[in-house]
């Protein structure tokens, strides 16, 4: 992979700095930092949380759709006794076709991110979510149709578990990193109780 490799320039840079002292605050190399918590910040993160939120809610739906009469009904065999069921290979690549389609997104998403920005980065993530909800809404008796909606909210399910905890970490100041990049997993586990 050309984007992974180093040249021998960037070697001989991080050598460079390596060797050199970092400035500590308190001895007149450095200014103690200062940073304020704004509401810009808080709201930034939290709105930014929300990918986390559309990963959980995701991921918790499908085992409530197999309950229901008339999804089974569109989507599962007829049985003699006028039941529905899935089989299991049918039911598993349903739930797994999300899955398939995180893990492409998120090996995706961290050189997107780099091209084209963090932020284009996350709307473009929710925007594959959206157009994959709409081929599952629009599904009505074929369970493939559906599968591939799963395959593709998965893919921006999945640039958005790497986007978004990157831009929180890289937008937010220090002294609340942490509670914001953490609000991300609240929020995933928000979206699988709802």
């Amino acid at each position: 992979m050309p984007f992974l490799k180093r040249t021998e320039n960037d070697a001989s840079q991080a050598a460079q700095l390596e060797k050199k002292a970092s400035p500590t605050p308190g001895n007149g190399d450095l200014a103690p930092p200062t940073q304020r918590i704004t509401f810009l910040a808080i709201f930034l993160g939290l709105v930014a949380s929300i990918g986390g939120f559309m990963f959980g809610y995701v991921s918790g739906q499908i085992s409530g759709f197999f309950a229901m009469r008339d999804y089974a009904s569109r989507f599962g065999a007829a049985q003699a006794n006028g039941t529905y069921t899935f089989s299991p290979a049918v039911q598993g690549s349903i739930v797994s076709f999300l899955c398939l389609g995180a893990l492409f997104g998120s090996l995706a998403a961290g050189k997107l991110a780099d091209v084209i920005g963090r932020r284009m980065t996350i709307s473009t993530s929710a925007f594959s979510c959206c157009i994959g909800t709409i081929i599952e809404i629009s599904s009505s008796d074929h369970w493939v149709q559906f599968a591939i909606g799963r395959l593709i909210t998965g893919v921006g399910i999945g640039a958005l578990s790497v986007t978004v905890p990157m831009y929180q970490s890289e937008s937010t100041p220090a002294i609340i990193r942490g509670v914001v990049v953490a609000c991300y997993q609240l929020f995933v586990t928000l979206g699988i109780w709802t």
